[in-house]
């Protein structure tokens, strides 16, 4: 899993893969229509949906992906926590939330983007709980936050509730 943030490794992995123009191709290879990637502004100016969010982890736990059997294992490996995740996104947090649930296994990823216009701060994360043989797919989007902890503490709210919902489903 990808334990720790690096702004520079994320740049250059933006880069390394075509900047925006590449990163728009492959939206919309993955049927991601309401994600925008915008040019020449850096990786951390794309704007999401919550459903594009979950388009996109159905690509990655569906064999009618357009992505191969061996994308998906290692990308789903990155979400796969680790020993130490980082304490400040809510997808730690999340992790203790949803290990209460007898069975379940979490995989999750999370973006806290950096101000954009107005300077409000969007937070985007994304995860899947593995539960009696079937997949929870939960996306979440935190956009107009006008602080990074407001946007990560938004998110906790969101897990709250999610993890309640699945637990009463049970």
């Amino acid at each position: 899993m990808i334990e720790e943030s690096s702004n520079a490794a994320t740049a250059d992995l933006w880069n390394l893969a075509g900047g925006a123009d590449a990163v728009s191709a492959a939206n919309k290879l993955l049927g991601l229509g309401h994600t925008a990637a915008v040019s020449n502004s850096g990786w951390s100016q794309v704007a999401t949906t919550a459903t594009d969010q979950i388009r996109l982890l159905q690509d990655l736990t569906s064999a009618h992906s357009p992505l191969d059997a061996a994308n998906r294992k290692y990308e789903l490996s990155l979400m796969t926590p680790g020993a130490n995740p980082q304490n400040w996104s809510w997808s730690a947090w999340s992790q203790s939330a949803w290990s209460e649930l007898d069975g379940a296994r979490l995989s999750y990823a999370m973006t806290v983007a950096a101000p954009q216009g107005g300077g409000l701060w969007v937070a985007n994360s994304i995860g899947i709980v593995r539960l009696g043989g079937r997949d929870v797919l939960i996306a979440v989007v935190c956009a107009g936050s006008p602080t990074m902890i407001a946007a990560v503490q938004t998110g906790q709210v969101a897990v709250a509730v999610a993890s309640d919902i699945v637990e009463d489903a049970r």
